[in-house]
Protein backbone atom coordinates (compact mmCIF):
# COMPACT_ATOMS: atom_id res chain seq x y z
CA UNK A 1 0.00 0.00 0.00
CA UNK A 2 1.00 3.75 -0.96
CA UNK A 3 1.05 6.28 1.52
CA UNK A 4 0.32 9.43 -0.64
CA UNK A 5 1.07 12.57 2.38
CA UNK A 6 -1.26 15.34 2.15
CA UNK A 7 0.23 18.85 3.06
CA UNK A 8 2.66 20.91 1.31
CA UNK A 9 5.07 20.93 3.67
CA UNK A 10 5.69 17.43 2.94
CA UNK A 11 5.64 17.44 -0.59
CA UNK A 12 9.18 19.66 -1.05
CA UNK A 13 12.38 19.13 -1.06
CA UNK A 14 14.08 17.85 1.81
CA UNK A 15 17.39 19.03 1.99
CA UNK A 16 18.11 16.70 5.43
CA UNK A 17 16.17 13.45 4.49
CA UNK A 18 19.33 10.96 5.37
CA UNK A 19 17.73 9.18 2.30
CA UNK A 20 17.09 12.02 0.02
CA UNK A 21 15.04 10.01 -2.49
CA UNK A 22 11.63 11.12 -4.25
CA UNK A 23 11.20 14.27 -2.29
CA UNK A 24 7.79 13.63 -1.79
CA UNK A 25 7.44 12.13 1.88
CA UNK A 26 10.48 12.69 4.65
CA UNK A 27 10.35 8.90 5.45
CA UNK A 28 10.47 6.94 1.55
CA UNK A 29 13.93 4.42 0.91
CA UNK A 30 12.12 3.71 -2.12
CA UNK A 31 13.50 3.31 -4.94
CA UNK A 32 16.85 2.51 -4.42
CA UNK A 33 19.27 4.18 -6.89
CA UNK A 34 19.42 1.43 -9.10
CA UNK A 35 16.09 1.90 -10.13
CA UNK A 36 16.61 4.34 -12.35
CA UNK A 37 15.44 7.31 -10.08
CA UNK A 38 18.17 9.48 -9.23
CA UNK A 39 18.03 10.75 -5.43
CA UNK A 40 16.93 14.47 -6.07
CA UNK A 41 14.77 16.51 -6.34
CA UNK A 42 14.12 16.83 -10.42
CA UNK A 43 13.89 12.92 -11.56
CA UNK A 44 10.57 11.65 -11.69
CA UNK A 45 11.03 9.29 -13.79
CA UNK A 46 12.64 6.01 -14.20
CA UNK A 47 15.66 5.54 -16.41
CA UNK A 48 15.81 9.50 -17.53
CA UNK A 49 18.72 10.63 -15.19
CA UNK A 50 18.80 14.54 -15.79
CA UNK A 51 22.18 16.58 -14.72
CA UNK A 52 22.19 19.13 -11.44
CA UNK A 53 23.70 21.92 -12.67
CA UNK A 54 22.21 25.71 -13.23
CA UNK A 55 18.45 26.22 -12.05
CA UNK A 56 16.03 28.67 -14.71
CA UNK A 57 12.54 29.93 -13.63
CA UNK A 58 10.29 32.31 -15.24
CA UNK A 59 7.10 33.67 -14.72
CA UNK A 60 5.17 34.97 -17.65
CA UNK A 61 1.99 36.45 -17.46
CA UNK A 62 -0.98 36.85 -15.21
CA UNK A 63 -2.02 39.49 -12.32
CA UNK A 64 1.29 41.01 -10.86
CA UNK A 65 0.67 39.64 -7.84
CA UNK A 66 1.86 36.34 -9.20
CA UNK A 67 5.41 37.89 -9.87
CA UNK A 68 6.01 39.75 -6.15
CA UNK A 69 9.54 39.37 -4.87
CA UNK A 70 9.00 36.92 -2.16
CA UNK A 71 7.19 34.29 -4.88
CA UNK A 72 10.38 34.65 -6.65
CA UNK A 73 12.63 34.26 -3.79
CA UNK A 74 10.49 30.72 -2.72
CA UNK A 75 11.08 29.42 -6.33
CA UNK A 76 14.76 30.36 -6.30
CA UNK A 77 15.12 28.74 -2.82
CA UNK A 78 14.13 25.75 -4.35
CA UNK A 79 17.11 25.78 -6.77
CA UNK A 80 19.15 26.36 -3.86
CA UNK A 81 21.56 22.87 -4.75
CA UNK A 82 22.19 24.02 -8.29
CA UNK A 83 23.62 27.40 -7.44
CA UNK A 84 24.23 30.19 -5.20
CA UNK A 85 25.02 33.08 -7.47
CA UNK A 86 21.59 34.40 -8.72
CA UNK A 87 20.41 37.19 -10.55
CA UNK A 88 15.96 38.07 -11.41
CA UNK A 89 15.60 40.22 -14.26
CA UNK A 90 12.05 41.79 -14.60
CA UNK A 91 10.42 42.95 -17.64
CA UNK A 92 6.33 44.41 -17.97
CA UNK A 93 4.83 41.02 -17.19
CA UNK A 94 7.79 38.42 -17.02
CA UNK A 95 10.57 37.93 -14.88
CA UNK A 96 13.67 35.30 -15.68
CA UNK A 97 15.77 33.83 -13.21
CA UNK A 98 18.98 32.17 -12.95
CA UNK A 99 21.12 30.19 -9.82
CA UNK A 100 24.54 28.98 -10.71
CA UNK A 101 27.12 28.55 -8.59
CA UNK A 102 31.32 30.34 -9.10
CA UNK A 103 32.76 27.23 -11.06
CA UNK A 104 30.32 27.66 -14.38
CA UNK A 105 30.47 31.13 -14.40
CA UNK A 106 34.23 30.31 -16.28
CA UNK A 107 35.22 30.71 -19.23
CA UNK A 108 33.92 27.80 -21.39
CA UNK A 109 30.90 26.81 -19.38
CA UNK A 110 28.07 30.14 -19.14
CA UNK A 111 30.51 32.89 -19.04
CA UNK A 112 30.23 35.33 -16.40
CA UNK A 113 26.33 36.37 -17.40
CA UNK A 114 23.56 34.51 -15.03
CA UNK A 115 21.32 36.23 -17.57
CA UNK A 116 21.98 37.33 -21.03
CA UNK A 117 20.77 40.10 -22.87
CA UNK A 118 20.82 40.81 -26.33
CA UNK A 119 19.26 43.19 -27.60
CA UNK A 120 16.22 42.26 -28.23
CA UNK A 121 16.27 39.24 -26.58
CA UNK A 122 17.00 37.80 -22.77
CA UNK A 123 18.20 34.17 -21.83
CA UNK A 124 17.94 32.10 -19.30
CA UNK A 125 19.67 28.97 -19.73
CA UNK A 126 21.12 25.88 -18.22
CA UNK A 127 23.37 24.38 -21.13
CA UNK A 128 26.07 23.27 -22.23
CA UNK A 129 26.64 23.69 -25.66
CA UNK A 130 29.17 21.38 -28.05
CA UNK A 131 31.07 22.01 -31.25
CA UNK A 132 30.30 25.85 -30.64
CA UNK A 133 32.86 27.19 -33.64
CA UNK A 134 30.74 25.03 -35.75
CA UNK A 135 27.31 26.40 -34.70
CA UNK A 136 29.07 30.23 -34.99
CA UNK A 137 29.99 29.26 -38.45
CA UNK A 138 26.22 28.29 -39.23
CA UNK A 139 25.13 31.61 -37.66
CA UNK A 140 27.78 33.51 -39.94
CA UNK A 141 26.37 31.62 -42.86
CA UNK A 142 22.88 32.87 -41.97
CA UNK A 143 23.44 36.24 -41.21
CA UNK A 144 23.69 36.57 -37.75
CA UNK A 145 27.17 36.92 -35.32
CA UNK A 146 26.92 35.98 -31.71
CA UNK A 147 28.29 38.51 -29.39
CA UNK A 148 30.04 36.07 -27.29
CA UNK A 149 30.22 32.21 -27.22
CA UNK A 150 28.24 31.37 -23.78
CA UNK A 151 25.40 29.30 -24.67
CA UNK A 152 23.54 32.01 -23.73
CA UNK A 153 24.55 34.47 -26.65
CA UNK A 154 24.27 31.20 -29.19
CA UNK A 155 20.76 30.37 -28.25
CA UNK A 156 20.15 34.22 -28.83
CA UNK A 157 22.08 34.78 -31.67
CA UNK A 158 20.18 31.27 -32.96
CA UNK A 159 16.41 32.35 -32.25
CA UNK A 160 17.11 35.52 -34.00
CA UNK A 161 17.64 33.44 -37.66
CA UNK A 162 15.83 29.83 -37.06
CA UNK A 163 13.06 30.81 -34.60
CA UNK A 164 11.26 28.08 -32.81
CA UNK A 165 13.36 25.81 -34.97
CA UNK A 166 16.65 26.81 -33.18
CA UNK A 167 17.00 23.92 -30.99
CA UNK A 168 17.83 21.22 -33.93
CA UNK A 169 20.72 22.80 -34.41
CA UNK A 170 22.02 22.85 -31.05
CA UNK A 171 24.30 19.96 -30.03
CA UNK A 172 24.41 19.28 -26.21
CA UNK A 173 22.80 19.46 -22.86
CA UNK A 174 20.25 22.35 -22.69
CA UNK A 175 17.08 23.59 -20.96
CA UNK A 176 16.38 27.62 -21.52
CA UNK A 177 13.56 30.02 -21.44
CA UNK A 178 13.96 33.13 -23.79
CA UNK A 179 11.61 36.54 -23.45
CA UNK A 180 11.62 37.75 -27.06
CA UNK A 181 11.35 42.15 -26.59
CA UNK A 182 9.83 42.80 -29.68
CA UNK A 183 6.96 40.15 -30.41
CA UNK A 184 6.42 40.47 -26.52
CA UNK A 185 6.51 36.23 -26.22
CA UNK A 186 8.25 33.82 -24.60
CA UNK A 187 10.25 30.27 -26.14
CA UNK A 188 11.39 28.08 -24.18
CA UNK A 189 12.78 24.17 -25.01
CA UNK A 190 14.73 21.25 -23.98
CA UNK A 191 17.63 18.89 -24.97
CA UNK A 192 17.11 15.95 -27.17
CA UNK A 193 17.64 13.43 -24.26
CA UNK A 194 15.90 15.72 -21.55
CA UNK A 195 19.23 15.87 -19.62
CA UNK A 196 18.67 19.36 -18.20
CA UNK A 197 15.21 19.50 -16.43
CA UNK A 198 12.36 21.92 -17.12
CA UNK A 199 8.60 21.96 -15.88
CA UNK A 200 5.98 24.14 -16.14
CA UNK A 201 2.26 25.02 -14.77
CA UNK A 202 -0.54 27.29 -15.87
CA UNK A 203 -1.96 29.42 -12.82
CA UNK A 204 -4.98 31.45 -14.23
CA UNK A 205 -3.17 33.25 -17.23
CA UNK A 206 0.42 33.00 -15.84
CA UNK A 207 2.73 30.59 -16.66
CA UNK A 208 5.51 29.26 -14.75
CA UNK A 209 8.64 27.53 -15.74
CA UNK A 210 11.32 26.08 -13.88
CA UNK A 211 14.21 23.27 -14.12
CA UNK A 212 12.98 21.24 -11.28
CA UNK A 213 9.31 20.52 -10.35
CA UNK A 214 10.19 21.23 -6.41
CA UNK A 215 10.93 25.20 -8.09
CA UNK A 216 7.87 25.05 -9.76
CA UNK A 217 5.29 24.40 -6.54
CA UNK A 218 7.07 26.32 -4.53
CA UNK A 219 4.88 28.87 -5.90
CA UNK A 220 2.31 29.89 -3.48
CA UNK A 221 -0.57 29.96 -5.99
CA UNK A 222 0.72 26.73 -7.73
CA UNK A 223 -1.90 23.80 -6.78
CA UNK A 224 -0.03 21.55 -4.61
CA UNK A 225 -2.57 18.91 -5.40
CA UNK A 226 -1.14 15.10 -6.37
CA UNK A 227 -1.73 13.00 -9.13
CA UNK A 228 -2.20 9.48 -7.99
CA UNK A 229 -1.98 7.88 -11.06
CA UNK A 230 1.24 8.96 -11.89
CA UNK A 231 2.70 9.41 -8.56
CA UNK A 232 1.96 5.20 -7.67
CA UNK A 233 3.51 4.55 -11.28
CA UNK A 234 6.57 6.41 -10.51
CA UNK A 235 7.00 4.71 -7.05
CA UNK A 236 6.59 1.39 -8.86
CA UNK A 237 9.48 2.16 -11.05
CA UNK A 238 6.67 2.66 -14.19
CA UNK A 239 7.32 5.30 -16.92
CA UNK A 240 4.26 7.37 -16.11
CA UNK A 241 4.54 9.55 -19.55
CA UNK A 242 7.01 11.90 -20.47
CA UNK A 243 4.66 14.98 -19.04
CA UNK A 244 3.38 13.46 -15.96
CA UNK A 245 4.84 14.43 -12.71
CA UNK A 246 3.51 13.41 -9.00
CA UNK A 247 1.74 17.19 -8.91
CA UNK A 248 -1.46 17.02 -11.23
CA UNK A 249 -1.13 21.02 -11.88
CA UNK A 250 2.59 20.73 -12.97
CA UNK A 251 4.34 18.92 -16.24
CA UNK A 252 7.65 18.43 -17.57
CA UNK A 253 8.41 19.92 -20.90
CA UNK A 254 8.96 16.45 -22.96
CA UNK A 255 12.51 15.97 -24.67
CA UNK A 256 13.41 17.41 -28.06
CA UNK A 257 9.89 19.98 -27.65
CA UNK A 258 9.92 23.41 -27.48
CA UNK A 259 6.89 25.98 -26.51
CA UNK A 260 6.16 29.15 -27.06
CA UNK A 261 3.52 31.73 -25.20
CA UNK A 262 2.53 34.44 -27.22
CA UNK A 263 1.45 38.32 -25.52
CA UNK A 264 -2.23 37.31 -25.53
CA UNK A 265 -1.30 33.75 -23.17
CA UNK A 266 -1.73 31.28 -25.85
CA UNK A 267 0.72 28.47 -26.03
CA UNK A 268 2.26 26.48 -29.33
CA UNK A 269 4.24 23.73 -29.27
CA UNK A 270 6.14 21.29 -30.77
CA UNK A 271 8.97 18.78 -31.34
CA UNK A 272 11.92 19.77 -32.88
CA UNK A 273 13.21 16.24 -33.43
CA UNK A 274 12.51 12.38 -33.65
CA UNK A 275 14.03 8.94 -34.01
CA UNK A 276 14.70 8.31 -37.74
CA UNK A 277 11.77 6.19 -38.68
CA UNK A 278 13.14 2.28 -39.00
CA UNK A 279 13.33 0.63 -42.29
CA UNK A 280 11.21 -2.57 -43.23
CA UNK A 281 14.07 -4.52 -44.23
CA UNK A 282 11.79 -7.77 -44.36
CA UNK A 283 11.83 -7.72 -48.09
CA UNK A 284 15.47 -7.29 -48.93
CA UNK A 285 17.38 -10.06 -51.12
CA UNK A 286 20.09 -11.83 -49.17
CA UNK A 287 22.72 -10.32 -51.35
CA UNK A 288 21.35 -6.89 -50.04
CA UNK A 289 21.33 -7.97 -46.48
CA UNK A 290 25.29 -8.84 -46.63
Amino acid sequence: MIHVPTSRTQAVVVDDCPQRTCAVSRCWSWPPPASGIRNDDDSWFPNQPEILVSGILGVIGGEADLRRDSDISAMLAALKRRGDQTEVWRHDGAVLAVARFDWELAPGYSGASLIVHDDDVTVAADATLYYRDELKRRLRLAGSEPRADTPGHLIAAAYRVWGVDCPRYFDGDFAFVLFDHGRRCTFAARDVLGRRGLHLAKVGDALLLASSVSAVVAHPRCSAEFDRVALAETISVSLSGEERTPYAAIRAVPAANWLLRREDGTISRGRYWEFPPERDESESSFDAAV
